[in-house]
């Protein structure tokens, strides 16, 4: 793995930006170009090339401004790498681990953002899979990115992605099942818009099983009867996105 000061190809690496199931993220320098950039190192690194590049081709087929740029795909001494555009800000989970919740305003803004990305994923036939609040970062200008597109599935010629992936309180019930459609991103939305007026998803349980069963009964408590402050329409929009039959 690369070393803070290390020199890989024409990158700088400055430090660790953090660990994750699929990969690890270092800040670097762009020493051509004299830009940050954030790089990252599947921890899978014997699969075949065609497998490691199916992350960056997918991101690098949207471009979107409430989406994390794919800037290159490298391979520098047996080493692939992605280079994508550098966020300096923090993730939305940090931000509710230190607010809980967020305001109405505040809240219907990032979710408008979340919304419109999701939106042009799906018009390239891009389903997410992993919408969450750490895969999403607001930057120090208040923007919002959405990032990590690792379990990330095109569907140009089957109705559904069929690996089971995912974060367990964001998962929409077919998810669970290895039937994750362009719908699954929508209940992720409404997973994510519900804790940021509430503070929490509204399936939370160590056990996923249970978050499945209480998913597929549809036993989800609207947001305005937890608090009466959110306007009708607001609860209406979250649950519209909760609903197992469209």
């Amino acid at each position: 793995m690369f070393l803070k000061g290390q020199k890989v190809g024409k990158y700088q690496i400055i430090r660790s930006l953090g660990s994750g199931g699929f990969g690890v993220v270092f800040l670097a320098k762009d020493t051509w170009l004299n830009i940050e950039v954030a790089i990252k190192v599947p921890h899978k690194q014997s699969l075949e090339l065609f497998k490691l590049l199916k992350e960056p081709r997918l991101q690098a087929a949207l471009n979107h401004p409430n989406i994390v740029r794919m800037l290159a795909a490298e391979k520098e001494k047996k080493i692939f790498f992605m280079v994508m555009e550098y966020i300096k800000g923090e993730t939305l989970e940090k931000i509710l681990d230190r607010e809980k919740i967020l305001d109405l305003i505040k809240s219907i803004e990032y979710v408008t953002h979340i919304a419109s990305a999701v939106d042009h994923a799906h018009a390239s036939k891009i389903v997410h899979r992993d919408l969450r609040p750490s895969n999403i970062i607001i930057s120090d200008k208040g923007e919002l990115k959405i990032t990590d597109f690792g379990t990330s599935a095109w569907l140009n010629t089957v109705p559904y992605a069929s690996t089971r992936i995912g974060s367990p309180p964001y998962m929409a019930p077919e998810q669970f099942l290895g039937k994750a459609t362009f719908r699954s991103d929508i209940y992720s939305i409404g997973c994510i818009f519900y804790e940021l007026l509430l503070g929490r998803p509204p399936i939370l349980d160590p056990d996923p099983f249970k978050i499945l069963e209480m998913a597929k009964e549809g036993r989800i408590t609207p947001p305005r009867i937890k608090n009466n402050r959110i306007p009708k329409e607001i609860d209406m929009i979250i649950m519209k996105c909760l609903s197992t039959n469209l």
